[in-house]
């Protein structure tokens, strides 16, 4: 690993199979670099790591690179991971995976680049919007409206008219999460919204999904307490079959916000049980007809 990395913050550590050869790969987002926005640390399988770090391929360059994170995803169906790249002051980008190619390879794509880089992205969640099969891609920023870009092939048109949340002026989106909030039978999104001087707490943003691929923002007081933090962790903390989500500061604190939502339809639970590598089965995925 080349030895200017070594000082440098990490603001993400990603375990993700990026080769998808079954083994867990590690991505470093980097902050205060002047050459390099990632680490991507391939796992060999012995224990032992490769650095496959490609170049990074920003729009605009002023550096050093304050990277908040990266996503992967096969937006194409090629087979190959494609990568975004959430870096500030304007130095985000996304690549197109290769297929079959040896290690980790990709090909900046600066049309889309030139979208995406728009406004700072700060969080990617992947999203169902049309129950369609297609997975669409929300994007929170922290200059201007966040984003819906619409994936199932080399476009990512950007479908933010679909999207009716307007963010005030002056206020930036870092966090948020995709989880049917009302039980529905929709996935509706969370995001976490903070004033750019960071001064004071504010009502976390819950769209609800209309079914027809937009959202709408219902009263703010969805959740139980106004939060300033940047991340998001959430899940069925209570059992009882509503979405808790932990919000997290840029200092490592929690606080733990609870859904308020009257709920439209029920729910079940699942225990899983792993059998090799994960007792708790994480990672598993579960179909229920």
């Amino acid at each position: 690993m080349p030895s200017e990395l070594s000082p440098s913050a990490a603001r993400q550590v990603l375990p993700f199979d990026v080769d998808r050869d079954g083994l867990t790969d590690l991505v470093v987002s980097r902050q205060g670099l002047l050459s390099v926005a990632f680490d991507l640390l391939v796992a060999r399988g012995d224990g032992s790591f490769e650095n496959a770090t490609p170049a990074p391929a920003p729009v605009n360059v002023t550096g050093p690179f304050n990277t908040f994170g990266t996503f992967f995803d096969d937006v194409d169906g090629d087979g190959a991971l494609d990568l975004f790249a959430m870096v500030d002051e304007g130095e985000s980008w996304f690549a197109w995976g290769v297929p079959n190619s040896d290690g980790p390879t990709f090909v900046p794509d600066p049309a889309i680049s030139t979208r995406f880089e728009s406004g700072d992205p700060m969080s990617i969640v992947p999203i169902d919007a049309l129950h369609d099969g297609r997975v669409d891609y929300f994007v929170t920023k922290t200059i201007g409206s966040m984003r819906l870009y619409r994936g199932g092939d080399r476009q990512l048109a950007d479908v933010s008219c679909s999207t009716s949340a307007i963010v005030g002026r002056g206020v930036d989106t870092w966090g948020a999460a995709a989880f049917d909030f009302n039980l529905d039978g929709w996935r509706d999104l969370l995001v976490l919204a903070e004033p750019d001087d960071h001064s004071h707490a504010v009502p976390s943003l819950v769209l609800l999904a209309r079914g027809d691929g937009s959202f709408g923002q219902p009263a703010p007081s969805v959740f139980a307490l106004d939060v300033l933090a940047q991340r998001l962790a959430c899940g069925d903390v209570g059992g009882r079959g509503a979405v808790d989500c932990l919000a997290i500061d840029e200092f490592g604190n929690f606080t733990l916000i609870r859904d308020r939502l009257a709920p439209a339809g029920g729910w079940v639970g699942l225990r899983l049980r792993g059998t090799v590598s994960s007792p708790d089965a994480g990672g598993a995925r579960v179909r229920l007809d």
